[in-house]
């Protein structure tokens, strides 16, 4: 059984772009992986700090500090009240409150922003995703009408350049009857409508919050469908294994007002753990991470919740996410019950993480508890956790892959040399060839960013590009 935060399942908002950000890779292990494009600058990665032993505190000694944004009032005003909260439900509040959440205000997109999705790069993107769920559809479609469905559809772009793609093929022109968009940013939606709205009918456009509210009409329709960088903004629970069993790590108001935080982990080659037992050092004020006093329910649950969590050695930590496992499941059911196809595109591995959640704000990495609203919070996707979750639908997962070799299999080169052909003048070749490398770059996006294909029935055997890739067996091997 899964244990479900309220509302959790309702975050729809666009998630980030990798952009400066580094990530663990998935075979290191005394480093981590840099970026080598000149747009992705490395920068030192913060990591929960040292832990309490202790549960809640004496609140009334946590004054809060001088800088403290309205979300951080809010969120301190409930800890004194009620005591320390879930790492989950921090996360929850700080991407998604009605009034003072991340994507409920400003713009968190683009250059101006604090990310840039892969969409926003190159049109390659958008354009080689719609070409292989075309493909899904041509071979199992059965002719039949089709429905579009994004998790997360930030701007609009992807969705724009998927349509563009599923409009110039002769064989799906005009067979798309609906497009269903889960987002619960109000302004987001107004950009989405903006510019979806110019592609095709706006009685086409349909808004949901949560994917069990998107139709599911059965073998009436053909469901193609896109997450990407969705999960890795599905707030996580931290939980640390001990001698009496794994407790959950909480976020507490801070004493001394001085978070400390732990300095970078080494990384282990068990593709379930992830060690962080490093010393700690300063970092922002106003919260801290505390550990519960004894095992709970609910950090039991999310320990038996897969069987690789059992191989997890005692005083390390793992992030889990119940609700991105009640999320794709039911991604599962729509594409199971009535056909289709899907791709879950993030950063992360087959594996969890201990020490990926981490904050961003104006391209830059800063802590977590860096003014609460205001900073974008993200962490590493564990597939193989989705994976686990789609094996009670009808469904085949395919995959993870590097970015780069889907889009290298999918014909990223030939694609780009067609689109230089037609280019007007040296700049916009220019900006083609830049934007191309930094999708396939193997030292950045395109061997951070992980695709796993969905496809309708069970027990089917592998579809293109997933494996397919020898490349890609010795990546991993490596």
């Amino acid at each position: 059984m899964i244990f479900l935060l309220p509302n959790t399942t309702m975050l729809g908002s666009k998630s980030r772009n990798f952009g400066s950000k580094m990530v663990y890779g998935p075979t290191s292990s005394t480093a981590f992986r840099k970026h080598n494009s000149p747009a992705l600058r490395p920068r030192p990665q913060p990591q929960p700090r040292a832990l309490h032993s202790t549960g809640a505190l004496d609140t009334g000694t946590a004054p809060l500090p001088s800088t403290a944004t309205p979300l951080h009032k809010i969120i301190h005003g409930s800890i004194r009240a009620k005591g320390p909260i879930s790492v989950a439900q921090y996360m929850q509040m700080c991407l998604s409150h009605p009034v003072e959440g991340y994507y409920m205000k400003g713009e968190p997109i683009g250059a101006q922003g604090d990310f840039v999705t892969s969409p926003e790069i190159s049109q390659l993107f958008g354009e080689l995703v719609g070409i292989w769920l075309v493909s899904q559809w041509l071979e199992r479609g059965m002719n039949r009408p089709i429905q579009v469905v994004e998790l997360g559809p930030g701007r609009g772009t992807l969705m724009d350049d998927m349509l563009r793609t599923i409009e110039s093929i002769g064989q799906t022109r005009g067979r798309v009857q609906a497009v269903h968009l889960v987002e619960t940013s109000a302004k987001l939606r107004e950009e989405q409508k903006s510019r979806l709205g110019a592609r095709i009918p706006a009685e086409l456009l349909h808004w949901y919050d949560r994917i069990e509210d998107v139709p599911n009409n059965g073998s009436d329709v053909y469901t193609l469908l896109v997450a990407h960088e969705f999960f890795d903004a599905i707030p996580i629970h931290i939980i640390k294994k001990t001698p009496g069993g794994f407790q959950e790590v909480l976020v507490d108001i801070d004493r001394t007002a001085q978070i400390l935080s732990d300095s970078p982990p080494s990384l282990v080659n068990n593709p379930s753990l992830l060690a962080n037992n490093s010393p700690a050092k300063p970092q922002s004020p106003g919260f801290r991470y505390v550990l519960s006093g004894q095992s709970s329910p609910l950090a039991r649950t999310l320990g038996e919740s897969s069987a690789r969590f059992s191989q997890v050695p005692e005083g390390h930590r793992i992030e889990v996410s119940p609700s991105s496992w009640a999320i794709v499941r039911g991604v599962g059911d729509l594409i199971g019950k009535g056909g289709g196809a899907g791709l879950v595109i993030d950063y992360g591995d087959d594996r969890a993480f201990g020490a990926s959640f981490r904050g961003f704000h104006k391209h830059k990495l800063v802590d977590v508890f860096h003014q609460p609203g205001f900073c974008d919070l993200t962490a590493n996707v564990d597939f193989a956790y989705l994976k686990e979750a789609l094996k009670f639908t009808s469904t085949t997962s395919h995959g993870p892959i590097t970015q780069h070799a889907f889009l290298a299999k999918m014909g990223a080169p030939i694609r780009l040399h067609r689109l230089l052909q037609g280019a007007k003048d040296d700049e916009t070749r220019e900006r083609l060839k830049k934007g191309a490398a930094r999708l396939i770059d193997l030292a950045g996006m395109g061997g951070q960013y992980k695709v796993m294909g969905i496809t309708s029935g069970e027990k089917q055997e592998q579809v293109y590009p997933f494996g397919y890739d020898s490349s890609e067996r010795q990546t991993k091997q490596a």
